[in-house]
């Protein structure tokens, strides 16, 4: 339970983050308020006894102090209270702005700003601190005509009345502030001097500053209290999902099921619906929905990058990997959407997307590391969307990662020719998490449903790519006589001969196939990695030709032998890679179960698929 305080925009923005990742809260304000939240809402002043109490009491793991900047007492109390608990605080705070204009004055005390007040002839005044401040104004000897805007509540209305101020000098008004009501707020009282507190953005602070310059007002500014210390301190709610996302996996309890996210494209698809809605309604929505290539239906939260201009814009999404570990886990996803007028679909590669170098991966050297299925989904659903709205145009998409260039570091992209950033992937969306012991489980689990239903035999790929090439070429088979190995070949295998399967067909591609042929049972690249000299072992075993071999001397990945190979050549090599792999597990595992290895083509640009001999065998 994370005990998040309040009442402020960046409270409820949030307390909608918390309800978004399925993080259970209890919302704490000073007043009651109108809060709309789904959490958990309690209100009333808290000291510090009383909220270390209260964290005991709801078995609190986090602190989250979304307070007014000049809460001071409160900002006090949270970071005591975690201190004295043991727990994190994290504090979401407002960005400064500029306060270098001429017609600004900055205090940094309301003592030294009262002094000020004192030296001035008499005038009228219009403070747009809020209720809570008259008290500092009661201190001065001069008799200033001082207006105070309040809250247009109720609770405000009495709190002022009862320090004495007259009900005229009160002006009950919305929560949120624009130009027009201030300014007929301004034509109203008249003022000479205008106060306001260092209340950011979202206290519409630049708004204040305008106004006053447009009038011609000086604009006095009581900067807000310096912060006490937390562990975590953000600046924009963007960030707070970052660090959410981050601690969650960081603090995840090992008895908890592991937690399955989205891949790249998912997210790419989202930060397209977001800009290309921006574009059609001139406001950046908070939150889209998009369908997964099986149908089903999700929700991505929408941050604002760019706004519209030259009918492009640009909006991001928070990438959240579930428990995989994932280098992308919690990075920026992006994607900048341009409208054309034409019904032109085009793909550019925008700041941490790599470049395609090599041949053999699902996008051709020279374009952008944007796989076939990310692209089908970013169309399928935008031309929903554009439905909606009667949009008959065409699109330029620009995915961007603006971490990605040095994600990739981490990543295997360089050394399998994707260059200057990651990949655009995802045959799903979905991202199952990579833990052995987990993924075994669910293994065994799915087999013995297998068995249950009275299959005798399984066909296992390594994931779906591989299951829809098998279903193409040998037909539809039933939904549970499938199982993904992932990489995990061999403990595959010692899950069917557990669950007494009679036969296990293999499906494989060839970049897997050529690790299993050398004896890797789990073919992942932190395992396995390609041995040239076993290479070209296996041509000289299928009695290539001489001008193959030397072709394959220039190979990084074994995929790159399709389109380097004459087809006589390839299908040899396959041929043989294929028994060697079957003699592979042959050796390795007992005679009570068939194993058949299928080597499976492996599609790539249609040129090189109208040429290549081989087939699954």
């Amino acid at each position: 339970m994370i005990l998040l305080f309040g009442g402020t925009t960046e409270g409820r923005a949030t307390a909608h983050l918390l309800d978004h990742l399925g993080m259970p809260y209890l919302y704490h304000t000073r007043t009651p308020g109108n809060q709309s939240v789904k959490g958990k809402h309690q209100w009333g002043l808290l000291d510090q006894p009383a909220m270390v109490k209260l964290c005991r009491q709801e078995n609190i793991s986090l602190l989250i102090d979304a307070g007014h900047p000049f809460a001071e007492q409160l900002h006090k109390n949270v970071t005591n209270t975690a201190q004295i608990t043991g727990l994190t605080a994290i504090r979401i705070e407002r960005p400064e702005l500029s306060l270098e204009q001429r017609h600004l004055r900055v205090f940094e005390s309301w003592p030294q700003m009262m002094d000020a007040l004192e030296k001035l002839p008499i005038q009228r005044i219009l403070a747009l601190t809020g209720v809570q401040t008259i008290g500092h104004f009661q201190t001065l000897k001069s008799p200033h005509k001082i207006h105070f805007r309040i809250l247009d509540s109720a609770l405000s209305f009495q709190k002022g009345l009862q320090t004495g101020v007259p009900k005229a000098h009160l002006h009950p008004a919305p929560a949120h502030l624009n130009a027009q009501n201030l300014n007929q707020m301004l034509k109203y009282i008249d003022p000479s001097l205008l106060i306001s507190k260092e209340s950011g953005t979202s206290g519409y602070l630049q708004l204040k500053i305008d106004t006053a310059a447009y009038n011609n007002l000086p604009l006095w500014i009581i900067k807000r209290p310096k912060l006490p210390r937390y562990a975590h301190l953000v600046y924009q709610i963007s960030e707070l999902h970052q660090l959410l996302l981050r601690m969650r996996r960081t603090k995840r309890q090992p008895d908890l099921p592991l937690r399955n996210g989205y891949t790249t494209g998912v997210c790419a698809t989202a930060a397209a619906l977001g800009a290309f809605e921006w574009l059609m309604t001139n406001q950046c929505p908070a939150q889209t929905k998009l369908f997964l290539p099986d149908g089903a239906e999700v929700e991505q939260k929408i941050y604002a990058e760019a706004a519209p201009l030259n009918n492009t814009a640009s909006c991001t999404v928070i990438k959240d990997a579930g428990d995989d570990p994932d280098v992308t886990h919690a990075a920026v996803i992006g994607c900048r959407v341009k409208l054309l007028s034409s019904s032109e679909i085009r793909f550019e590669r925008g700041e941490g997307v790599g470049l395609v170098t090599l041949p053999g991966l699902n996008c051709p050297p020279g374009e952008p590391a944007i796989n076939e299925g990310p692209k089908k989904m970013m169309v399928h659903n935008l031309k929903i969307l554009a439905q909606r709205y009667g949009y008959k145009g065409g699109w330029i998409l620009c995915p961007f990662i603006p971490e990605g260039r040095t994600l990739a570091q981490r990543t295997f992209n360089p050394r399998i020719g994707i260059t200057g950033g990651l990949s655009i992937i995802g045959t799903t969306g979905i991202v199952r998490p990579y833990s052995h012991s987990a993924f075994v489980g669910a293994l065994q689990k799915h087999m013995e449903v297998a068995k249950a239903m009275g299959h005798r035999q399984l066909v296992a790929t390594a994931g779906q790519r591989g299951e829809n090439l098998y279903r193409e070429i040998f037909g539809d088979q039933t939904e549970t006589a499938f199982v993904h190995y992932g990489n995990l070949i061999g403990e595959t295998i010692h899950c069917a001969i557990k669950c007494n399967f009679e036969k296990i067909s293999i499906g494989i591609l060839p970049g897997k196939a050529i690790k299993l042929a050398r004896g890797a049972l789990d073919t992942h690249s932190k395992n396995a990695a390609l041995d040239p000299a076993y290479v070209q072992e296996l041509a000289q075993r299928a009695k290539l030709s001489l001008r193959g071999r030397k072709a394959l001397k220039k190979i990084i990945l074994f995929n790159e032998a399709e389109s380097l190979l004459a087809p006589s050549d390839l299908q040899r090599l396959y041929h043989e890679v294929e028994h060697a792999c079957q003699e592979t597990l042959n050796k390795k595992f007992p005679k009570n179960i068939k194993i058949k290895v299928m080597l499976l083509h492996c599609p790539g640009h249609t040129t090189r698929q109208k040429n290549s001999p081989f087939r699954a065998t």
